[in-house]
C-alpha cells in the first residue's frame, strides 16, 4: 500500500471515531486499525442506539460499545471503531458523519449531578445498638466514591409512627 493511500485511510478512520465522540470522551489510537473512545471522567454513558444501529448497517464499518446508561469511570474504554478492510472510501466516512451530525453526538459521558442521599434504617436492635449497622457505612463509602455529600442516616424502631418525625428532623440520630 502506498503512503498517500495509507495516510488518507488513517485520517478517515480518525474521522469515523471523531464523528461518534461527544461530551466527556477522548480518543485513543490508532492501534491495529482501531480507535477507542475513552471516558474523560466519571459519569453516565449515553449512547444514541438508533444512530449506532444505522452506522453499523453501513458495510465495512464496525462500532462496538458497552451498554448505554452504564456508569463509567475515568479512563474506561467505552467503544471501539474499526473499518474492515483497512482501506475505506471517503463516501463511507461522510455517511457516518452525516448520521452523527443529524442525530447529535452518538456517544457522550454525562456528568453526575450532585444529589442528596439519605436512608432510614429500621429495627429496634439496630436503633438500640444491640446489632451493628452494616448498611450505613457502606452507603457512606459509596457516596464518597461518587463525590457526593455524606448521606443523612436516620435510625428508627419498627414503628411507622416515627417516619413523619424523621422527615421533619434536621439532625441525624
Amino acid at each position: 500500500m502506498n503512503w498517500t493511500l495509507w495516510n488518507s485511510t488513517k485520517k478517515r478512520r480518525l474521522r469515523l471515531a471523531q464523528a461518534l465522540k461527544g461530551l466527556g470522551i477522548a480518543l485513543k489510537g490508532p492501534s491495529e486499525g482501531r480507535f477507542d473512545l475513552i471516558a474523560e471522567d466519571r459519569g453516565l454513558l449515553k449512547i444514541k442506539t438508533k444512530s449506532i444501529l444505522k452506522i453499523n448497517r453501513i458495510p465495512k464499518v464496525v462500532v462496538a460499545t458497552i451498554h448505554t446508561m452504564t456508569p463509567v469511570l475515568q479512563g474506561e474504554k467505552l467503544a471501539g471503531t474499526k473499518v474492515i478492510p483497512l482501506v475505506i472510501k471517503e463516501k463511507v466516512i461522510r455517511t457516518v458523519e452525516t448520521i452523527s451530525a443529524a442525530d447529535g453526538p452518538v456517544l457522550s459521558v454525562l456528568p453526575y449531578g450532585k444529589i442528596k442521599v439519605g436512608a432510614v434504617i429500621t429495627g429496634r436492635e439496630v436503633y438500640e445498638g444491640q446489632i451493628k449497622d452494616g448498611f450505613g457505612p457502606v452507603l457512606k463509602e459509596k457516596c464518597v466514591f461518587w463525590g457526593l455529600e455524606p448521606p443523612a442516616i436516620h435510625y428508627c424502631v419498627d414503628d411507622a409512627s416515627c417516619f413523619p418525625l424523621l422527615f421533619e428532623a434536621d439532625s441525624v440520630h
